[in-house]
């Protein structure tokens, strides 16, 4: 397992670790600001939210009663925000045994990342 390293509060892109590409690797093309990471990730998002909303209409008409609790509805925002850092670890454990690997809070994209120099074999990204 990889050493895992709290960061906190990332203020800058810039604090993100970098490091020299082996001359066998290929980068991956991916966007490199956070916020138009998020804007394309809007297609992916959005159908699974309407998606939990027909469910839960349908749920509601067919039990002819009020399903949601907003309380509980609450409790599960609150508990969805703390499994976010279990969630950056699991990205973390996809990186090799001597890599460092970064987790923190990116509050200015509103987004948790795991971050490593560490170069990762394709097969292993993708897991």
């Amino acid at each position: 397992m990889p050493k895992i390293i709290w960061r906190g509060i990332i203020k800058s892109e810039k604090d993100f670790p970098t490091a020299n590409i082996p001359k066998n690797a290929q980068k991956l093309d991916v966007e490199e600001d956070m916020k138009k990471m998020q804007i394309k990730a809007l297609p992916f998002m959005i159908p699974s939210i309407l998606l939990c909303f027909i469910c839960m209409f349908v749920k509601t008409f067919i039990a002819n009663e009020k399903i949601i609790n907003v309380g509980f509805l609450f409790i599960g925002i609150i508990m969805g925000f703390f499994l976010i850092i279990v969630h950056e670890l699991l990205h973390a454990i996809a990186f090799p045994k001597n890599a460092i690997v970064y987790i923190g809070i990116v509050p200015k994209s509103l987004t948790a990342v795991a971050l490593s120099a560490s170069p990762v074999k394709r097969n292993r990204f993708i897991f």
